[in-house]
């Protein structure tokens, strides 16, 4: 089926370490999304936390392709922390290059957790390195004032005005 903008996605988001805030998961998942709501932790059978997040996303219109969304990576990192997602309708993700429409045992490129270019890895960057959560190249995810915000910061946020409809819930 094909994927509208106007179409609100089930995005599922698990990152490794639990003690990362909601409010950085959100933020990143914004630099995709022009709409979020829920929030949801998962939990396994007896109410155990599984360490996935559920939210309901609309995908920002990809504006290199007509017609087409802005898919989010299905690994990436929050500083330090790794993580992955998935929803319905994700294309092939590359785990080695972060490429789209092959895997990972088809794949001999490589690709830099810093600048995200391809053909090099993270020890030997040139390119300006970026925040990994906020994706600015003025500063990394050490010095980024969107860290760990709450949520009504992070509705007052300027890169978060975009968003309508978003509710949060825990």
């Amino acid at each position: 089926s094909s994927m509208h903008k106007s179409d609100f996605l089930p995005l599922a988001v698990q990152v490794y370490n639990p003690f990362v805030e909601d409010g950085d998961v959100l933020t990143f998942i914004a630099r995709y999304c022009e709409a979020v709501r829920g929030g949801e932790h998962l939990k396994y059978r007896f109410g155990i936390w599984n360490e996935k997040r559920r939210y309901m996303v609309k995908l920002k219109l990809d504006s290199s392709v007509p017609g087409s969304v802005l898919h989010p990576p299905g690994s990436f990192s929050i500083g330090p922390n790794r993580g992955f997602l998935y929803y319905p309708g994700q294309p092939l993700y590359c785990w080695r290059c972060g490429g789209q429409g092959h895997m990972k045992a088809e794949c001999k490129g490589e690709r830099c957790r810093f600048c995200g270019e391809p053909d090099h890895v993270a020890a030997v960057c040139r390119p300006p390195k970026h925040c990994s959560l906020c994706g600015s190249e003025e500063h990394l995810y050490r010095g980024c004032l969107g860290r760990k915000k709450s949520y009504v910061c992070l509705v007052k946020g300027s890169h978060l005005k975009q968003m309508r409809h978003f509710v949060y819930f825990v």
